[in-house]
């Protein structure tokens, strides 16, 4: 699953720390959030959630699978359709989005300083 193409229009994307010497595979790419982060594992998506009480509460919805249970937070499997859910939950960081008014007002504002070509 490349989370690029699935999300990356709608929330702000990150690398895993371990990718030193693989810089460019998409299995490495997180959504990263306030209160945790999503990552792939296989066909199915993982979040990392740092809060007990968020994860407590993520691995009550149908679907969600516990990996692993800490004192500091806990790993959970979950397929894509709940992404939603989740990304509420663990308050994923979204990309801004510019409606087409203020894009047509930006690019009026900014031609004069417009470089040619």
């Amino acid at each position: 699953m490349n989370l690029h193409e699935k999300y990356g229009k709608i929330y702000r994307k990150g690398w895993d720390e371990s990718r030193v010497g693989r810089e460019r595979d998409p299995q490495l790419m997180i959504l990263r959030g306030s209160r945790g982060h999503v990552y792939v594992d296989g066909d199915r998506l993982c979040a990392a959630i740092d809060s007990p009480k968020v994860g407590k509460c993520v691995a009550a919805l149908d679907g969600v699978e516990t990996l692993s249970d800490g004192d500091d937070g806990r790993n959970v499997r979950f397929p894509d359709a709940l992404l939603p859910t989740i990304a509420k939950t663990c308050k994923l960081y979204r990309r801004r989005q510019m409606t087409p008014a203020a894009r047509e007002a930006a690019a009026a504002r900014l031609a004069e300083y417009r470089q040619p070509r």
